[in-house]
């Protein structure tokens, strides 16, 4: 890896391991990176706006 360039693949893993580990119902981020899980593990991953029009009606 070059000095002071951040590996996207890493980190998007790293938040997913971390919900997935606390057994987190939503991961919410508005970054696209994420848009490829599919939630299989039991995480939904949602923008805000999204996570907040499953509750406010």
């Amino acid at each position: 890896m070059i000095r002071g360039v951040v590996d996207t693949n890493i980190l998007v893993s790293a938040f997913l391991e971390c919900a997935i580990a606390a057994a987190a119902d939503y991961l919410i981020t508005g970054d696209r990176d994420f848009e490829s899980f599919d939630g299989a593990q039991g995480t939904l991953v949602v923008t805000a706006s999204r996570f907040l029009g499953l509750f406010v009606k």
